[in-house]
């Protein structure tokens, strides 16, 4: 059954040839704003109707396995697992596109230099607070803390750190100036109000999820669902994608 506390219902916009159908799209939070987009777009080519359900990467997942749904997005190895379960199907897997971890500040401050590790290292000691989701909760929040390791502060800014459950929670808090710097997908960083991209990750600390997207094995509309995700691959999706801090899949 959909919840609609989760989920977010696009309205039909655009006549087509083909019957009207309704999928539901399992959705990590590192994407939302750009899957959003496109399901907007996909429903003003077609009749067909669109939920998002959102939630963290490991989240998702998990409700792959037992959860009604046409289309399943996360990493291409939770994927692959889900597919070695039966959960998705073998022959329905596309490559939507790879984000980085970055670096943000609220809107107005001042952009901090963290183009190299010494750079980042003295931006992330210097700043009043930090925040970061949940490494609980999956995804890209893993790396942080193995960041703050391999930087040898983790013990230096334990004191200032807030982790929040999700990147959005996360994000509102930079906003709100409940915090001062925050690490967390480029994706996420760009979609959200109030906030600055300083900049990403140097490269030799840097961590690169590659996302895709499935269709589910117990889909009743899995024709439908492979033309949501045909459309993800699309080039005007491939320029939102780019847009939205996604680099999309080759």
């Amino acid at each position: 059954m959909k919840s609609r506390a989760l989920a977010l219902l696009f309205v039909l916009a655009a006549p087509g040839a083909v019957a009207a159908a309704e999928i539901t799209v399992l959705c990590p939070r590192a994407v939302q704003q750009v899957v959003a987009a496109a399901a907007q777009d996909f429903q003003r080519r077609t009749r067909h109707t669109v939920w998002l359900s959102y939630g963290t990467s490991d989240a998702i997942a998990n409700r792959a396995l037992g959860e009604e749904a046409d289309v399943v997005i996360g990493s291409e190895t939770a994927l692959a697992q889900l597919e070695a379960r039966g959960a998705v199907r073998r022959d329905a897997r596309v490559v939507i596109g790879r984000v980085g971890l970055g670096v943000a500040v609220r809107a107005g401050m001042p952009v901090p230099d963290v183009a190299s590790e010494r750079a980042l290292r003295r931006a992330i000691l210097q700043a009043t607070s930090l925040g970061y989701a949940d490494p609980a909760g999956g995804g890209q929040a893993t790396h942080v803390t193995q960041l703050l390791e391999t930087l040898t502060i983790a013990a230096l800014v334990l004191p200032k750190t807030s982790v929040f459950p999700d990147g959005r929670r996360t994000l509102d808090a930079l906003a709100k100036d409940r915090v001062a710097l925050v690490l967390a997908p480029i994706s996420e960083i760009v979609g959200s109000d109030g906030v600055k991209l300083a900049g990403p990750l140097p490269e030799a600390l840097q961590q690169t999820l590659v996302y895709a997207g499935a269709v589910m094995a117990r889909s009743a509309s899995a024709d439908v669902a492979g033309a949501f995700l045909s459309h993800l691959r699309s080039t005007e999706v491939r320029e939102q994608l780019k847009a939205g801090g996604v680099e999309p899949g080759d």
